[in-house]
């Protein structure tokens, strides 16, 4: 239960315990944005922490436009990662974020319970490129060919969708920095199911993902 000591201010992110973030997105389908606040710390139930009782989160720019978050609480089936956080995908054919500062706003029955802010200056990075995928028994390998200049601290993961049709999946793991390929493991797909793969690589300040492949297992 949120109470009026959500008023009083400190350190904002290590009292809520909630970290956000202004990204770039780059890919070959254009460049856009992402906006996210994630909560951190160790929770005993999925529905937990301060992001789970407010009732919206909106993010205003430096020009002063205003972006409403969505709700996105969710186990991933098939890595386990857990994910509580509020978050906002631009278009693809937008554009990189400006610089300058974006204030972070946490609302409760229409009033503005916390703030805070996020100093974002422009950085991309190149794309993963010439993804490959393979069917091995029940295991599935992906390869790509990794963008000039990846360094130490990025990671990349594999993502799978379904498409056509097909029931709903959705199969994402995380790989380090010096990986070129990858085998996920016992994937529940459905032969003949229509997927699509891509492969994204992570920095400091955003990701870059690959096109879409399309495949039939």
């Amino acid at each position: 239960m949120i109470n009026d000591s959500f008023f009083v201010q400190s350190d904002v992110r290590e009292t809520y315990k909630i970290f956000p973030e202004v990204w770039s997105q780059h890919s070959p389908y254009g460049a856009s944005y992402e906006f996210k606040v994630n909560c951190f710390g160790d929770y005993d139930n999925l529905e937990t922490c301060f992001l789970w009782e407010v009732d919206a989160v909106r993010v205003i720019s430096p020009n002063l436009s205003i972006y409403e978050l969505n709700k996105d609480f969710n186990v991933n089936n098939y890595s386990g990662e857990i994910t509580r956080r509020w978050v906002l995908y631009g278009p693809y054919n937008g554009s990189l974020p400006t610089s300058g500062n974006y204030t972070f706003e946490y609302i409760v029955n229409d009033i503005v319970i916390v703030n805070d802010s996020v100093n974002y200056e422009p950085s991309t990075i190149g794309y993963p490129r010439d993804v490959f995928w393979d069917r091995r028994g029940n295991d599935l390998y992906v390869s790509w060919v990794p963008p000039i200049g990846v360094t130490d601290g990025v990671f990349y993961k594999v993502i799978i969708w379904e498409e056509y049709g097909t029931p709903d999946t959705f199969v994402s793991d995380r790989f380090e920095s010096e990986s070129v390929d990858a085998l996920l493991p016992n994937v529940s797909f459905v032969t003949g199911g229509n997927y699509s793969v891509n492969v994204a690589v992570y920095f400091k300040d955003g990701y870059a993902f690959s096109e879409y492949v399309q495949f039939e297992w």
